[in-house]
Parts: structure tokens; C-alpha cells; sequence
């Protein structure tokens, strides 16, 4: 789940180089670094995410509607987000599982519960800002996983989604709470997670959750 600030620092040399193409579907091999799948008509959409995006931090799977389930299965463990920009409606039948987010870029393609975005320009400015969040010194690693206070790295897909959304919360169940706040005290890192009641769970300061 983590590794010390060395072996982190020479990941992330192999990660620039990985990270500085669009990759098209289907992809040559599994993809587990951090990535956007983003499924649309044509690539427009993804193109111009690739060029918006920093791209030691993210890898652009572009994928067709058909392609969809296929393209969020090759990420491992899941993709940190996925972008419809199709016209055709998102499927209901779409498994998408946190804490991988959803993000739409048009209201009509938008499924229950998900807001969508009004322009190309509010998507990349929403993922600008996930992929920037910082919370109490920890932030999101070039590549994949979560920079810890301290300097290690944990790959944790949840705590890197609770980075990302942060205050806002990520669906989760009580098993992926429990690791969480594990996964944090372990590190100490002075915070730890609350469980909404919507089913949620957000980061925290520790003296807030006392």
C-alpha cells in the first residue's frame, strides 16, 4: 500500500514518460496508474483533456460507448474518473463503482445522481482542481496513490478519491471506513474519516472527529 520517498522518486521518472501520450482503446496492457477514461462520439473530448491536464499526473484512456464496460475493466484496481461526452445517455446498466468518480459533460447524458458539467471548460476546471487538492500536506502523487506528510506514498485508490473530493465525500461502505481510518492512523497523519449519513465518507481533522 505504500513505499518509501526513494523508490516513490524513481516511480515517478518511469510515470513522465508513461503519462505524456493519449492512450487509445484498447489499451496494450492493463492500466494501473491514475486515469481518465473518457468515453465519447469521437476524441475530441479526449484530446483535449490530454492537453488540458498535467500529464505526469494522468493518464487519458479515450474509448467509444460500445467500448465503455470494457475500458473501465482494463483499469486497475478502478479508473480515478470517468468522463461521458457521448450524446448517446449514459447506461443505467453502466458499472461504475466508487471511488471512481463520474463526471458528464452534457445534462442529457447525465445518470441519477450525478451532476453534469455545463461546458468543456467547467469539466477541466473540476478535474484541474481534484487532481491539485491538498489536505493536511497530503496530495495527490505524479503517476498513481496519495503523498503522505512524511514522504511515503500510499496507492490506496479510496484515500486517494477522499484527497480528491475533499470536503466532499465518497461513497463507502463500512469495511472501506474501517481501512481508511486505519490506513491514516497508520501514517499519522492528524486526520481521519467521518461516515455521513447518506452513506458517505469524508475526511477529517482527528480533533474534529473526537
Amino acid at each position: 500500500m505504500s513505499a518509501p520517498c526513494p523508490h516513490a522518486c524513481a516511480t515517478v521518472n518511469r510515470v513522465r514518460a508513461l503519462m505524456s501520450v493519449l492512450v487509445p482503446f484498447p489499451p496494450l496492457r492493463q492500466e494501473t496508474l491514475r486515469t481518465v477514461v473518457v468515453v465519447g462520439d469521437h476524441g475530441e473530448t479526449a484530446v483535449a483533456l490530454r492537453d488540458a491536464l498535467t500529464r505526469s499526473m494522468v493518464v487519458v484512456l479515450d474509448a467509444r460507448p460500445a467500448e465503455a464496460a470494457a475500458a473501465i475493466a482494463v483499469c486497475r484496481p478502478c479508473p480515478w474518473a470517468l468522463v461521458w461526452s457521448s450524446a448517446a445517455d449514459m447506461p443505467v446498466a453502466l458499472e461504475v463503482r466508487p471511488p471512481t468518480f463520474v463526471l458528464v459533460s452534457a445534462a442529457h447524458a447525465a445518470p441519477a445522481g450525478v451532476a453534469p458539467s455545463t461546458s468543456f471548460a467547467t469539466l477541466r476546471s473540476r478535474l484541474r482542481e481534484m487532481l491539485a487538492a491538498e489536505v493536511g500536506g497530503m496530495r495527490l502523487a505524479p503517476g498513481v496513490g496519495v503523498e503522505m506528510p512524511g514522504g511515503v506514498v500510499s496507492r490506496s485508490p479510496w484515500l486517494q478519491a477522499l484527497v480528491s473530493a475533499h470536503p466532499a465525500g465518497v461513497p463507502a461502505r463500512a469495511a472501506q471506513v474501517r481501512a481508511a481510518r486505519s490506513l491514516l492512523r497508520a501514517q499519522g497523519a492528524g486526520w481521519t474519516v467521518a461516515r455521513g449519513a447518506d452513506g458517505t465518507m469524508a475526511l477529517v481533522r482527528m480533533e474534529a472527529a473526537a
